[in-house]
């Protein structure tokens, strides 16, 4: 069982074999959505060659599980706070648990993601989901105030999100500030002074 494979693992990445069997599961799911056929076979080779070396639950309902197990297990490890793979695994495990916001906010007071884009980036989608758009902006924000990595992406999501709220009620001071800045990086050898 993979319990097995993660436990006797000896390389220096102890994320590696969980980020494979992630992966693999992922692509196992694909490949009964989707059928073998429509997959490359280098994907097919490769989730052949990691189902060989790390056999895997039947089905794709063993995902949540592994990525809270994932998760718990890697949490603690403040170098991988920043690591794209493990954010990316804490926020698809966002998506089989019933408060993903709460969640979100858990994973950013350990300090997991805050200079990865991609952890505002679904936060703020999923706050928008809920309908809570005045804090799916101010996440947004935060991740350009933190200088989230890669910016341009959190920025183009700041633009089109402001593009989808309605202009009714005045900006506030921060808002100002934060679209202030974003203009201004668009703007090259110009100087620009907060207020």
């Amino acid at each position: 069982m993979f319990e097995t494979q993660i436990r006797s693992y000896q390389g220096d990445d102890p994320l590696d074999p969980w980020d494979r069997l992630v992966f693999a599961l992922y692509l196992q799911g694909l490949r009964k959505a989707a059928g073998a056929a429509s997959m490359t076979c280098s994907c097919c080779r490769y989730l052949q060659w990691v189902e060989g070396a790390f056999p895997l639950p039947s089905g794709q309902e063993h995902l949540s599980a592994l990525l809270e197990q994932l998760v718990k297990v890697f949490i603690g490890y403040k170098r991988y706070h920043q690591d794209t793979r493990f954010v990316k695994h804490c926020i698809k495990l966002a998506e089989f648990i019933s408060s993903p916001s709460q969640f979100f906010d858990f994973i950013y007071s350990q300090g997991v993601g805050t200079r990865t884009s991609g952890l505002y980036i679904a936060w703020a989608q999923q706050l928008e989901t809920e309908g809570n758009m005045q804090h799916a902006g101010a996440v947004l924000q935060k991740g350009i105030h933190n200088q989230a990595e890669p910016v341009g992406s959190l920025q183009e999501q700041y633009r089109l999100f402001q593009s989808r709220i309605p202009r009714s009620q005045p900006l506030t001071q921060g808002e100002a500030k934060a679209e202030l800045a974003m203009k201004c990086t668009h703007l090259k050898g110009i100087t620009c002074h907060s207020f």
